[in-house]
């Protein structure tokens, strides 16, 4: 297929700027012509081999989130979708970004691409529970201006140790988090394939692990699970 078949036939997927050609060739080992050729090339195998098209966007997560995509192409089904609300990346959060930004909201402009292209190097939270200032803190060496944080943590943290937890519940909020707030005071997560989590974080006791509490009475206690019901864990102590 040539740059210019895909250029016709992808239309919007060529243009987009959630496509990066550099990235996606540095993943795919590949050294591309063009843009064209390299989406030519996220068409023909990087889809199937499950490459990323962004450094923001979260495979693994997406597809768990999307379960009706099977083996589609990920980035034509965002790109379809109402980007107002969908996000390539859990951390990122279009609807909390625009409230937290009110610039953002003003401008219209789609707040997955805002933050992409500018609050990265701006220092901006792309979500409540990713606050910059505390990310930065622990990696003094990084350069916002150079490197976004989100993908920063993307490439050495979130996608290799990435399992999906099921369906979580936020049960406390501490609201509008700014940098430095805690996030999620209580959670609840439901999957019934998992017995057990290993849980770290700040404040988290050193291998800690909860269990499923499958009968009551629960502990109350933090850091373990207070829901009876097989599969559903709530925890509360988090930070």
């Amino acid at each position: 297929m040539t740059g210019g078949a895909v250029t016709s036939r992808t239309g919007h997927i060529a243009r987009t700027p959630f496509f990066d050609p550099e990235a996606y060739a540095a993943a795919a080992g590949i050294v591309p012509a063009d843009r064209a050729a390299a989406l030519a090339h996220y068409l023909a195998q990087g889809v199937a081999r499950g490459l990323a098209p962004h450094p923001l966007f979260h495979l693994p997560w997406y597809r768990s989130e999307h379960p009706g995509l099977g083996a589609g192409d990920p980035l034509a089904h965002y790109l379809a979708s109402d980007r107002r609300t969908r996000t390539p990346h859990p951390l990122l959060d279009p609807d909390w970004y625009r409230e937290r930004y009110p610039d953002v909201a003003r401008s219209r402009v789609d707040p997955v691409l805002h933050y992409w292209l500018h609050g990265g190097r701006e220092r901006r939270d792309p979500g409540p529970a990713f606050p910059v200032a505390r990310y930065l803190a622990r990696h003094p060496d990084l350069d916002p201006a150079a490197t976004n944080p989100l993908v920063h943590h993307l490439a050495r943290y979130a996608q290799a140790a990435f399992h999906p937890l099921g369906a979580v519940t936020v049960l406390e909020h501490p609201g509008h988090a700014r940098p430095g707030d805690p996030v999620p005071l209580r959670i609840r997560i439901d999957n019934p394939t998992r017995e057990a989590w290993t849980l770290t974080g700040p404040g988290v006791p050193a291998d800690t692990v909860v269990t499923d509490c499958t009968a009551g009475p629960c502990s109350t206690d933090p850091f373990t699970d207070q829901d009876p019901a097989v599969g559903a864990f709530r925890l509360s102590g988090l930070a």
